[in-house]
C-alpha cells in the first residue's frame, strides 16, 4: 500500500482489500475520543470497508512511517545463537526458526524492533497453526 496515497487507492477499489492472514487472538484497544471520531468519519467515507479494514489500513500506514523513521545500524550481523535462544524462550518458539533468515544482531532501535517483530510474527503464526512460518516479517 502506497503510504502517501491511501485515500486514492481506497476510493478506486471496487472490492475492498482484505487482509486474510488474521491473528488467531483478538486484540482490543480503547481509543481517545478524537481518534475514534476520525476513524468513524473514515468508515462513513468508505462504506464498503469494514471497521477492521479501516483500522488495518491506517495502522499499516503508521507502521510504515514508524519503521522508516527507525535509525539504521550498519553493518548488521545475523542474530547470535544466544539472542535467538533468549527470544525463542520469551516468545515460546523454536530458536532455529529465528536464526534461519533474520539478519539482526546489531545495535539500535531498528534492529531491536526487527528482532521483536519477527519473533512476535513467528509466535502469532504458530498460534494460527502454521507449522513452519517464515521467520522474517520486518526486513532490514
Amino acid at each position: 500500500m502506497n503510504k502517501t496515497n491511501i485515500y486514492d487507492q481506497w476510493k478506486a477499489e471496487e472490492v475492498p482489500y482484505k487482509d486474510t492472514d488474521l491473528a488467531k487472538k483478538t486484540f482490543s484497544y480503547r481509543f481517545p475520543v478524537h481518534i475514534a471520531a476520525r476513524l468513524a468519519a473514515i468508515e462513513e467515507m468508505f462504506p464498503g470497508k469494514t471497521r477492521s479494514e479501516v483500522i488495518i489500513g491506517i495502522l499499516k500506514l503508521g507502521l510504515a512511517q514508524f519503521e522508516d523513521a527507525l535509525p539504521e545500524t550498519s553493518p548488521i550481523p545475523r542474530m547470535t545463537k544466544d539472542e535467538a535462544y533468549e527470544l525463542a524462550e520469551e516468545y515460546n518458539v523454536n530458536p532455529e526458526e529465528l536464526m534461519r533468515d533474520v539478519p539482526t544482531g546489531g545495535q539500535g532501535p531498528r534492529v531491536d524492533y526487527a528482532k521483536k517483530a519477527n519473533a512476535q510474527f513467528v509466535a502469532l503464526e504458530k498460534e494460527r497453526g502454521i507449522k513452519n512460518p517464515p521467520s522474517q516479517v520486518f526486513k532490514l
